[in-house]
């Protein structure tokens, strides 16, 4: 169907809605209702859906934007303004005659909502908070200011360490000064020292690996109790020491040579 010429669109009377009104509930279709728990007895929903509409009524479809109903102390909804020069100009080779004139129309209900018509082409938009002009403004306030962090808190030594705190890692050697003094049983160790050289040689060949002698190392100490947990540093430093022929792996005979003296 033909739009009428631009002088017949400059009217509100001509303009009308396509789409079904908002309802007061913010719906385009009332619910469905249902009886209220407090009001037992026969509930006629046909009659409850008819008295909510006479509340909150529809609008006609199609209906002109002259006919719409302002808010609070405004009485008009919509604005029009013409804007260019709405002469309508034929072109040669050109059909049919347009013109260079925007209708833009504006709400007053909805701030932010605008129709823009020009040459039979139109949209619409709406940029906005989505509140009504009779509501009170919205302005999104800053956010607050950031908390000052609070300061740390001391930090306090153990009350009853496991360890001196002030004594930094012991090295090989007060580990092996360490065990010496353990020794008060030269066959006791004697027999620990092979039962744990035993259990960690998996593959029996009499010759254990760095590896193998770090789990020698923790066994054999915490057998002994002495309270001590050596790490692989240390199983690589005792490797040094007892792998007199720099095989890479040290025997029974190797490991036991630092206390020849107390297992004879």
């Amino acid at each position: 169907k033909k739009l009428p010429p631009f002088q017949g669109l400059a009217k509100l009377e001509t303009w009308c809605h396509l789409t079904p009104n908002i309802l007061k509930c913010g719906r385009t279709t009332h619910l469905p209702p249902e009886q209220p728990k407090d009001e037992p007895g026969e509930f006629d929903a046909a009659k409850a859906l008819k008295d909510l509409e006479l509340k909150d009524p529809y609008d006609a479809r199609l209906k002109p934007l002259s006919q719409d109903f302002g808010c609070g102390e405004n009485h008009y909804t919509w604005s029009l303004k013409i804007t260019g020069d709405p002469q309508m100009y034929k072109e040669e080779g050109k059909k049919p005659p347009s013109s260079t004139g925007i209708i833009v129309i504006r709400s007053l209900i909805w701030p932010g909502a605008y129709i823009l018509y020009q040459n039979e082409r139109w949209f619409n938009f709406y940029v906005g908070y989505g509140h009504k002009a009779d509501e009170k403004s919205y302005y999104p306030i800053d956010p607050p200011l950031l908390q000052t962090e609070c300061q740390d808190i001391t930090e306090q030594p153990e009350p009853n360490p496991k360890e001196d705190p002030n004594k930094g890692p012991e090295d090989t050697a007060g580990i092996l000064a360490r065990l010496e003094e353990a020794l008060k049983n030269p066959e006791l160790f004697k027999a620990i020292l092979e039962q744990a050289f035993d259990a960690v040689d998996r593959d029996k060949s009499g010759q254990i690996d760095a590896k193998e002698l770090e789990a020698f190392l923790k066994g054999i100490i915490t057998e002994m109790k002495i309270g001590i947990v050596p790490g692989e540093k240390e199983a690589k430093e005792f490797m040094n020491l007892f792998d007199k022929d720099h095989s890479g792996t040290i025997s029974k005979t190797e490991l036991a040579e630092p206390f020849k003296e107390m297992l004879i």
